[in-house]
């Protein structure tokens, strides 16, 4: 459900409930933390596995942004903009932040219906290269697009099972952005993201919806894409994620962790 179906669905409950309407809707369970993986134990990991790579960065974000395609499919997949050293500098800010239990943590939960086996958390303070390439992004966006975008960044985690069902994010811009730090196949398997287009292919039918998916690459992968937009028929796109399975590693050095950019 988009942030419009809530508003119009909370708008009728409380014209038909009026006075009950406080007593009768309970408020849902707190969500139980579920083992999400260490950020520094992810961190001393890839140390050692992603320094002795070859740290070029592959490719800038304003010579590669298409701005046809990500209007077109209401998503758009950058692979490798952020180099191996630039990957690492982020994992050690995020490690230290974490280890100074700075971070407060929001965990998903099946009965509000966004998910499982996740969480996420504001970043207050970023790395200036991280700080840098939001910059660069949202000048992409409003050069290409003419769009404004927020500049707030968070954390996210997610572990084995973890899932981010289709939904609308509150946002009052029309695009957000998913920098991956772990390692595709690798540290997991799965964990897609995806931008659902309900207008098509059945001339506005929910039914059938097409999905544009996108498959990671490689740590430093950006994907942008539509979290508060409409179509070109005037429907809302709605965005997830789909569940994260163990990668290549055991089961216990299995993570998805990644930086949303662009919040409002």
């Amino acid at each position: 459900v988009g942030q419009r179906q809530r508003i119009v669905i909370s708008k009728a409950r409380k014209e038909t409930l009026g006075k009950y309407d406080t007593k009768l809707m309970k408020a849902p369970p707190k969500a139980q933390p579920v083992e999400l993986p260490s950020t520094t134990k992810v961190f001393k990991q890839l140390s050692n596995e992603l320094s002795s790579k070859n740290d070029e960065k592959k490719v800038t974000i304003e010579s590669a942004f298409d701005s046809t395609a990500l209007e077109e499919n209401g998503i758009l997949h950058v692979p490798g903009v952020l180099s191996s050293s630039q990957v690492l500098d982020v994992l050690s800010h995020l490690s230290e932040v974490e280890d100074s239990n700075q971070f407060n943590w929001t965990f998903l939960r099946p009965t509000t219906g966004n998910g499982k086996h996740g969480a996420y958390a504001t970043i207050t303070t970023m790395p200036e290269s991280l700080r840098n390439f939001q910059d660069d992004l949202r000048k992409t966006l409003k050069d290409k697009l003419g769009v404004d975008s927020g500049d707030k960044t968070i954390f996210l985690k997610y572990g084995i099972g973890g899932v981010n069902w289709a939904h609308q994010d509150q946002s009052s811009c029309p695009y957000q952005a998913f920098l991956l730090l772990s390692r595709p196949n690798i540290d997991f398997q799965g964990g897609n993201l995806y931008v659902s287009d309900p207008s098509s292919p059945n001339e506005g039918k929910t039914e059938g919806a097409v999905c544009h998916e996108v498959a990671f690459q490689s740590s430093g992968d950006l994907v942008v894409f539509a979290a508060n937009d409409v179509n070109s028929h005037n429907q809302p796109y709605y965005h997830g994620m789909t569940e994260v399975l163990p990668g290549e590693n055991d089961i216990a050095d299995s993570h998805r962790l990644a930086i949303g950019l662009l919040q409002t």
